[in-house]
This record gives C-alpha cells, sequence and structure tokens, in this order.
C-alpha cells in the first residue's frame, strides 16, 4: 500500500515509475494492491515468470531479472521503487546498480522490513548504497496501530546445537551441511512436532522454516503422519511455478494447517491465514529472522496474534523481532564504533551474485540462497592432482544447469573417475549463436540419454577441461535417477 500511494501521487505529476522486485509473485501483489486503491492506474509488468512482457504503461512492475537483461526496454522512468531492498549490493556491477545506471532515474526509494545484510550491517549510510532512511515505521507502531497483529514467543529450549557447528566463510552464517547434521534427525524433529501439537494445535495455519531440502522432507513426512498428508503444503526452491501457485492459492484460502518450505516462503509472501512460525532453523542473520517470523505479522479476520515457536536459539540471538539484537558492523574504521543491524560480520571481500544478489565470500563457487554457480575461476592442471591423461572409467556423473556470472546458460558436467578422488568437469555454454552452443546441446543429448562408461580428458581451457572422447554403451534398462549435489546423478 505504501507503494501504491508513491506510485498514485508521482502519477499524477505525470511522472513514470519503475518498481522493482526479485520475485513474479511479490510484483503481481504489488500491481493487484495498487489497482484496489486506484483503478483507472495505466500499470504493466514486465517479467518473464508472469508471462508478461508490457513496456509502455506509466507505471512498470518488473523483475530485476527480466529487466537487467536489457534495462531500457520499459524506457527512461522518473522514479525508481525498489521492494525488499535489502537486496541491493552497495557493489558498482551488482544487477540493480547496473539498472539504475542505464535508466538514469533521479531517485531510488527503497522498502524493506529488514535493512541489513548480514556482512555487511546497515543498507544505508556509510558503506551502505542508500544515504539517508527518510522514514522509519517500527514495528511496536505497526503493532499498536493494528496494521499488523502482536506476536508472542513462548520460552522453548533451542533443539538444535550450535555449540559444534561452523560459521561458513562462504555465508558468514551456520554451515548448511553442519547444521542439516544435528537438525535432520527423527529425535529433533519428533520433539519439535511434539512442542507444536502442544502449543498450537488450535492455530489455523503453520509456516515450517527448515535448513535443507532433506530437512524438509523429513518434517514433512513426519508432520503428514500426524495430521494427514492433505493438510501438508512442501515447497523449495525447485518447485515449478504451477504447483507453487496453486499450494499458494491454497494455503491463501486456508487449505492448509502446515506449510513446509526451505528458503523460498522468507520474504514478500503474503498468506494471511498464517498464524504460527515455527524455527527450525538456525541463523545468524537477523534480516532472515526477522523476515521469516515476519510471514504470519498479516493482519485475518479471527487472528489475534502470532505464535513464533522458535526451537533453533534464534530469539536467544536476537532477543525479538522489534529491535533485533545490535552488534558492531566490522566494516567500521577510524574508531568509528556506531552499532549496527545484522549479523555476523566478515572483514573479507565479497563478490556479488549475479542472481539474487547476496553477497557471497569471493571464495564461494555456489551461491547459497540461489544455487547459482559461480564460473569465474580457474581450475588447477590435472596432472597435479592425480589424474594423468588418459582414459578414465566413470563412477557415475551428474549435470548441473546453471548460468556463467554475464548471464549466459550453460551446463556443467561433474564426473567421478574411479580411482580419483577429485570430480573433473566440463562446463558446456550452451546458449550461443555459433557452433559451439550446438555442439555443446548435442554433447548433453549424449549425456542424457547414453550410459557413460569411459572418458579420455586432455586438454585444459581456462575453466574446465574439454572431455576429449566420451565412451557410451546402449542403455538395456533405465538409469538411477535422483536429485543430488543440485544436479541429477547418473549411476553407471
Amino acid at each position: 500500500m505504501i507503494i501504491g500511494g508513491i506510485c498514485i501521487r508521482a502519477g499524477k505529476k505525470g511522472n513514470r515509475v519503475l518498481v522493482l522486485c526479485h520475485q513474479a509473485e511479490i510484483l503481481e501483489q504489488n500491481e493487484r494492491t495498487l489497482k484496489s486503491m486506484h483503478a483507472g492506474i495505466d500499470t504493466g509488468i514486465y517479467c518473464a515468470g508472469s508471462g508478461r512482457k508490457e513496456t509502455d504503461n506509466q507505471v512498470i512492475f518488473a523483475s530485476r531479472d527480466s529487466l537487467g537483461i536489457n534495462p531500457l526496454v520499459c524506457g527512461k522512468f522518473d522514479l525508481v521503487i525498489v521492494d525488499e531492498a535489502h537486496l541491493i549490493s552497495p557493489v558498482k556491477n551488482s544487477r540493480y546498480q547496473k539498472i539504475f545506471e542505464k535508466i538514469g532515474a533521479k531517485f531510488v526509494v527503497g522498502l524493506t522490513g529488514t535493512p541489513w545484510r548480514l556482512g555487511r550491517g546497515r543498507i544505508w549510510g556509510k558503506g551502505g548504497f542508500f544515504e539517508v532512511v527518510t522514514h522509519n515505521i517500527s514495528l511496536d507502531f505497526l503493532i499498536a496501530d493494528g496494521f499488523i497483529v502482536p506476536y508472542v514467543f513462548p520460552k522453548i529450549e533451542s533443539l538444535i546445537d550450535v555449540s559444534t557447528i561452523k560459521v561458513s566463510r562462504a555465508t558468514g552464517d551456520f554451515d548448511e551441511a553442519d547444521l542439516e547434521r544435528v537438525s535432520s534427525t527423527e529425535e529433533v524433529v519428533g520433539k519439535a512436532l511434539d512442542y507444536w501439537q502442544t502449543y498450537a494445535f488450535d492455530r489455523k495455519c503453520s509456516i515450517f522454516f527448515c535448513c535443507s531440502i532433506a530437512h524438509a522432507k523429513l518434517v514433512t513426512k513426519l508432520l503428514a503422519l500426524r495430521i494427514g498428508f492433505d493438510q501438508v503444503g512442501f515447497i523449495d526452491g525447485k518447485t515449478n511455478a504451477r504447483d507453487r501457485n496453486a499450494l499458494l492459492d491454497r494455503a491463501r484460502s486456508g487449505g492448509y494447517k502446515a506449510l513446509v518450505n526451505v528458503g523460498v516462503l522468507t520474504t514478500g509472501v503474503d498468506i494471511k491465514p498464517i498464524d504460527c512460525v515455527v524455527g527450525l532453523r538456525a541463523t545468524q542473520s537477523a534480516a532472515l529472522f526477522v523476515q521469516a517470523n515476519g510471514r504470519g505479522l498479516r493482519v485475518s479476520p479471527g487472528k489475534e496474534n502470532l505464535l513464533c515457536l522458535d526451537m533453533a536459539g534464534n530469539f536467544q540471538r536476537f532477543h525479538n523481532l522489534s529491535e533485533p539484537l545490535l552488534q558492531k558492523d566490522s566494516s567500521l574504521k577510524n574508531g568509528d564504533d556506531e552499532p549496527t543491524l545484522g549479523g555476523t560480520a566478515f572483514d573479507m571481500p565479497k563478490k556479488i551474485c549475479p542472481e539474487c544478489a547476496y553477497d557471497c565470500q569471493i571464495a564461494t563457487k555456489v551461491c547459497p540462497y540461489c544455487e547459482h554457480i559461480f564460473i569465474t575461476h580457474s581450475i588447477v592442471a590435472y596432472g597435479k592432482c592425480g589424474l594423468e591423461d588418459g582414459r578414465r572409467e566413470v563412477q557415475n556423473y551428474h549435470i548441473i544447469y546453471s548460468k556463467t556470472s554475464s548471464g549466459e546458460s550453460c551446463a556443467i558436467v561433474s564426473f567421478k573417475l574411479k580411482g580419483i578422488k577429485k570430480n573433473i568437469k566440463e562446463w558446456l555454454l550452451y546458449k550461443r549463436l555459433d557452433g559451439l552452443g550446438n555442439q555443446a546441446r548435442a554433447k548433453i543429448n549424449i549425456l542424457t540419454s547414453r550410459k557413460i562408461t569411459e572418458v579420455y580428458a586432455s586438454g585444459l581451457n581456462d575453466n574446465f577441461p574439454r572431455l576429449k572422447y566420451i565412451k557410451t554403451e546402449a542403455l538395456t534398462e533405465s538409469l538411477d535417477v535422483k536429485r543430488e549435489d543440485r544436479g541429477f546423478v547418473w549411476k553407471a
């Protein structure tokens, strides 16, 4: 509604407005809200995920990724508004900043409920993208005036023991594999569900936040055995658009007793019946903590408050949602000890994920939030790690579909060879105008339709070795295909 109010006032002055966000659902939600406030305003959406590419309207709601390909396709704008503005990186060559530079708008206004980034602190002022905070609305004010519901968080023992969990140098948050190890056990999940049934048996809809896909699937299975499979919805980053929309529509109409997700329903999703948030993911990110619990703060008929069942010790770390525990930002220099909101800070070089704009550590190979694969590093010659030129038997392999840092579509094929500890990888850039793209697609077809038994890797380029020889045999039975390591695995 705030975005809608700004658009209406700007529109009355004859200004064109661009509203940017990273998710199609949020853009569509913002347009619907604006139309409900002013039916006659001229709006359009430019977003591949919405199936709309309108360019000439006075107010354009555009996705960062779709518009980032050609920032000027919708023309010039007088004002840019960014929803979930904490995703804007202060780095000049990040995707959002490239759009701002091309469009040349005089003002960029950002809105967010969590104005800080893990490892960087606040997003305004020194070291941040925004110059100033023009208006601050506190959570307590919104609760007092009835815009959101109050929240309660009964003191529950933390079931997730983080004392043995290391902090990832790639993300600045708890290591995902370690979290899964201590979280994804039937004993821990069973005890969490006992607490949930004790405290939230009369709640309309509960949303569970998990630390990994394996963890979420275990929670879904054990939860469904207790309340029925038709009462539990599961969603992760690989849920296709049709199933995702159907699940969200059913949830909004009160069709689920529980929703289980992994990092998908954290920001911007409006499901008013949610009146209980179950925290099963430990985090050091204040933004992630507040955003996750914020999914249940929307006002809904009959909802008196939000019940926050935190079983991961997050309320012990941050104390509350209104003013999460202040921590000193290590990027402040020269004795400037001004506190800032946010999680643990790491004073290390960063690189920006081109897909989601997350601040990754410089050595990151896979973005922990959107799973984008960085292909910007070189690999040491395989002669130095035990792989000699020659043919090798293939134990198994998997294919990861991704994009390069410049946005080109590619596939990475990772082979596990018998007798070699280190996997060998080949990078196939398949959306190109020249013949190399056709060769890559042809090779991918072979890899997905034949059983690969032997490879010969001799040549090296700047990124990955090119496979000079691939030996295949006809399939006599279907291959064992399963999800693993963010790709498909073919067992030889």
